[in-house]
């Protein structure tokens, strides 16, 4: 192969290389906001319940 053909095919795949890891990014991205979401919703309603029923959850 020669050495403009090789440079060619490098190229190419450090620019796909580079789509993918962007990609990669975004999705652990959306990943974290999505957790941190669920993280506050699951804050959120454990502020509403009793604290008595956190700490003695089988006495009633």
């Amino acid at each position: 192969m020669s050495v403009f053909n090789e440079a060619v095919r490098r190229r190419g795949q450090a620019e796909e290389d580079m789509f993918f890891a962007k990609l990669d990014l975004e999705l652990i991205a959306e990943l974290h906001k999505k957790h941190d979401h669920e993280q506050l919703s699951s804050n959120r309603s454990s502020m509403n319940q009793d604290p008595n029923d956190i700490i003695y959850p089988d006495i009633k």
